[in-house]
């Protein structure tokens, strides 16, 4: 990793070997993740944040396919709640409900 203070997304997919798409789903994925933003928008990783994702290519790519949930155990980490695993959660629920409904009905 070079010698900065900040690297911006392109210049840490370069030193992951992770596409850039896939470094801001990671970012919703796991909390560890927190880039600081420029006045622009654009994310300004520091050199831990990318140990961490160092260590999760690693966990994923080349430790058989880890799960995000053994990742998470593995790092250390409980997963905060997120947006999108709560609106899951309440698809899911919803999903259950409607089919609750049609077997009433019947």
């Amino acid at each position: 990793i070079p010698d900065k203070l900040y690297f911006k997304i392109g210049e840490v997919a370069k030193i992951t070997g992770v596409k850039a798409y896939v470094l801001r789903y990671w970012e919703s994925e796991f909390r560890l993740i927190r880039p600081a933003k420029s006045r622009a928008g654009q994310r300004l990783y520091q050199r831990k944040d990318i140990e961490v994702l160092l260590q999760i290519r690693r966990l994923l790519y080349d430790e058989e396919g880890l799960t995000f949930p053994t990742i998470m155990t593995q790092l250390g980490y409980n997963r905060e709640v997120t947006v999108r695993s709560v609106y899951m959660r309440a698809k899911a629920r919803q999903l259950e409900l409607v089919r609750l409904c049609f077997e009433q009905d019947r």
